[in-house]
Parts: C-alpha cells; structure tokens; sequence
C-alpha cells in the first residue's frame, strides 16, 4: 500500500481546503469572482502550454480517452477545445473551485467537479487519460498530496501537461504575491519518485514554461515526454490557425 503523501500540517490545510468546497457545492451558485475564474479562452492555454494539438493525439491512444482540465475557472477554454478540431474523439471534464454561473454555458455542470487537485474528489481511479493544469498547480498547498491524486486517477501511459514556474520565477512571485507559490521542480520530484518520465521546457525567462509527464506502464514504442513537448511547440502555430 503506498505511503500516505504530505505533511499532517499539508493535509489539515487540504482538509480545510475541501470542506471549504463541499459548503460551496451544497449552497447557491456563486455570483462573486475570485481569481481562479477569470474567463480565458483557449488561444491563452495554447499559448501557456507551448501548444496542445500533439498532447492530444497522445490520449487518442491511450485505454482513456478523457481529458480533465483542473483549475478550469469557467470552463470556457477547455469548452472551445472540445468543439474543436484538436478535441475531436476525446471526452472532455473540468475540476473548479468556483460554481461560476458561466460554467453551465460552457462545458456544463454535469462536466464539471467541485473539488482541488490534492484530492480529486469525485474522480475514479484510472479513468483520466491527460490532464491539462494551466493555472492551478502553483497554488496548491501540498506538491506531493497533488501527485498523488494525479497518479492515482490517469491510467497506464497517462500524460499531464501543466503550465508551471521556474525556480527563479517563483521565488520572484512568492514575494509579490505574499502567498503559496509553487515551482515545476517540486511537482518533477515526485512524479520521478513514481516513475514518470518528465520533461520541462523554459524560453529564456518569458514565463513560456511547460511541463509535462508521463505516467509508466503504456503502450511500448509511443512517444517520450521530451518528444511529446517538442511535437507541440513545433506545431503550436499551425495549430493555433487550425483548432
């Protein structure tokens, strides 16, 4: 049996986090708008995840052909990927913080879970095949608690694409945003500490930072995790024309 992940102080903050939600999701659909439900549309994930359109065709092979998008704020981008060519195939879900009023318009409640990614509530074992975090990771309060939900809803050969902060960026934006701020190294930790061929991607500082893993135990013979991100920023303009 694995190890329980996290520090206890983590998985109180965790605790707190989640019967925080579950008082949102038994009351009224919220008509106030924190930051994490800001209305982006899918050119700003295509543009923060360095592309998508190979990342896709990933999953289309996979035993799961589900996305989930976590931290989805509104649904809108992961909406528009779903009507788009890129998402023809795949089956799209969300995770939200935020009952955003908005949601029912875009990828619908029925879509969606009320729940944070240290624990994924709601969302079975080995039924996900990407996941798409654009941003979400670096608020959480637990890297390892977040892991081990990821690990444990994505099947064999799994992938997740994130956007996530450098070390140095992060240290930058701790300062200035006085809060939790997460960097890509502390999630690439503990994805390796299970096995996942990870690869992480910077532009010279511009805030273009991309990571990606993959989950062992897929077909033999597909793609590596650093093949997979340069498929994507090889093609991301064609496909910013086309999806």
């Amino acid at each position: 049996m694995r190890e329980k992940m996290g520090s206890r102080e983590e998985r109180d903050q965790v605790a707190a986090k989640v019967r925080r939600l579950r008082a949102g999701e038994r009351g009224a659909v919220s008509d106030q708008e924190p930051f994490y439900t800001i209305n982006r549309d899918k050119e700003k994930y295509l543009e923060k995840l360095l592309g998508y359109v190979a990342f896709l065709d990933y999953v289309k092979t996979l035993s799961s052909t589900v996305v989930l998008d976590v931290g989805a704020g509104t649904t809108r981008a992961i909406s528009e990927i779903a009507k788009s060519k890129a998402g023809a195939g795949l089956d799209f879900k969300a995770t939200v913080l935020n009952r955003n009023p908005a949601i029912e318009e875009n990828l619908g409640f029925e879509n969606v879970h009320v729940t944070s990614v240290e624990t994924l509530r709601g969302i079975a074992d080995q039924s996900i095949g990407g996941i798409i975090a654009v941003f979400s990771l670096p608020y959480v309060v637990s890297p390892a608690l977040a892991v081990t939900s990821i690990d444990r809803v994505l099947v064999p050969g799994g992938v997740i694409k994130a956007w996530l902060p450098s070390e140095d960026s992060t240290d930058r934006k701790r300062v200035e945003k006085g809060t939790t701020y997460r960097s890509y190294k502390e999630f690439e930790t503990e994805f390796k500490k299970l096995g996942y061929d990870c690869e992480y991607l910077e532009r010279d500082g511009l805030e273009l930072e991309v990571f990606l893993a993959i989950k062992p135990g897929g077909k033999l013979g597909g793609p590596s995790a650093r093949e997979l991100v340069s498929m994507d920023v090889q093609t991301r303009f064609d496909a910013k024309m086309n999806t």
